[in-house]
């Protein structure tokens, strides 16, 4: 496992970005019908216990009570159904990125009220006819948009798109900033900057002012795919192959380049989550690691998972989630997976060991499941075509 330190070297693009400007009012539009797309479900369910990855199972599943409160279906543009991506939870909030599978642009965002998960109920939304979206992230009044832009006349796809909220609910007022590569791939505000990741061919990380969007710096990683943040810590997760880049976002200092397997796929969603001094990536075919931050080593894995019938191309892992000692894998079409580990991840040391198999989810055949995200006792699962999946977990 290589490790590599010292001074980044900060890449001044500011020539590849263009200026703010408010998009077209026909690029973006209002969802006003919500009508029979969201189907209460309250049924009590259980984990399949059938594992193929030769682990022991941690927690009993019989302590983990599982309800199925509710699915949405997934809205679309002109008739092309979307693929629900990404996760992101604020207060009582939720919202749901969506895009277009395979060729063509188009995207959105729904927003949930979760006050009573019991009732979930969808609330507003919009819809982008030009750019995919691949990743959100709530801050304060605004919602900041890793997106991919339709081609046109910019020789880059990428952007950064940020859209005024007005009680959680997005309307069509937002700025667009060109960003280098092909597209925006995930995107988090840590202090006063946003940092976005680009890729595949001639990716970055590029951070901007939260509040102007001006241009701060960037870092060239080719196939940035995840960012994630915790204190001053900034970790991106970036592919083929594997690598988990770790730098003080104050200072501008690289603390580590580490190399991992996996992320061998090309075009693939891969994410990383920071917890108490420690990476949780999901990395493709490279499965589940949890990596201590400050020298790279691997602490516990898992990996992705083989079903029978499905190519392995389908069941890699494209995102990881946790709280407390609960881990919850999105594995494509071989669903959720959920793993212990052996002491709390939050605690800030690097002594976990351990990371078993407690059990999966699987809701329907040809669903892929993009990404997931944990609070409060409720999982949300967005599984591609088959829209969102809402699921309370009582300890």
């Amino acid at each position: 496992m290589g490790i590599k330190s010292g001074k980044i070297i900060l890449l001044v693009i500011g020539i590849l970005l263009s200026c703010t400007e408010p998009p077209e009012e026909t690029r973006i539009s209002i969802m006003t019908e919500f009508a029979g797309r969201i189907t209460p479900v309250n049924e009590v369910i259980s984990w399949d216990t059938t594992m193929t990855l030769g682990k022991t199972a941690g927690k009993p599943t019989d302590s983990l009570l599982l309800v199925f409160e509710a699915e949405v279906s997934p809205p679309s543009i002109e008739g092309v159904l979307l693929q629900a991506t990404d996760i992101s939870i604020h207060g009582n909030k939720a919202y749901v990125a969506y895009n277009i599978e395979g060729e063509g642009f188009g995207g959105g965002v729904d927003v949930f009220d979760i006050s009573d998960i019991n009732e979930p109920e969808l609330i507003g939304g919009i819809l982008i006819d030009d750019s995919d979206v691949n990743g959100l992230y709530i801050h304060g009044n605004k919602m900041f948009l890793a997106i991919a832009k339709q081609p046109g006349t910019e020789i880059e796809y990428a952007a950064l798109e940020r859209i005024e909220l007005s009680g959680g609910i997005p309307g069509t007022n937002s700025e667009t900033v060109d960003l280098p590569s092909w597209a925006a791939t995930d995107v988090v505000v840590a202090g006063n900057n946003v940092f976005v990741t680009t890729g595949a061919d001639n990716g970055y990380i590029c951070i901007l002012d939260a509040a102007s969007l001006a241009f701060v710096d960037s870092i060239q990683i080719d196939d940035a795919r995840g960012v994630g943040v915790e204190s001053q810590n900034v970790a991106v997760i970036a592919g083929t192959p594997a690598r988990l880049f770790v730098f003080d976002g104050d200072a501008g200092e690289l603390q580590g380049e580490y190399s991992l397997s996996g992320a061998s796929i090309p075009f693939s969603k891969s994410t990383v989550e920071i917890i108490g001094g420690k990476a949780l990536v999901g990395i493709g075919d490279g499965g589940t690691n949890i990596v201590c931050l400050s020298d790279g080593d691997i602490l516990a894995d898992l990996a992705a998972p083989i079903v029978s019938g499905l190519p392995a191309e389908l069941t890699v892992t494209n995102a990881v989630t946790a709280q407390g000692d609960i881990v919850f894998m999105a594995n494509g079409e071989a669903g959720v997976y959920a793993g212990q580990t052996n002491r709390q991840l939050t605690s800030n040391n690097c002594n976990i060991d351990e990371l078993n198999l407690v059990g999966k989810l699987i809701f329907d055949e040809d669903q892929s499941v993009n990404h997931v995200a944990y609070k409060s006792g409720v999982l949300f699962i967005a599984s591609g075509l088959g829209g969102l999946k809402i699921v309370s977990i009582e300890d």
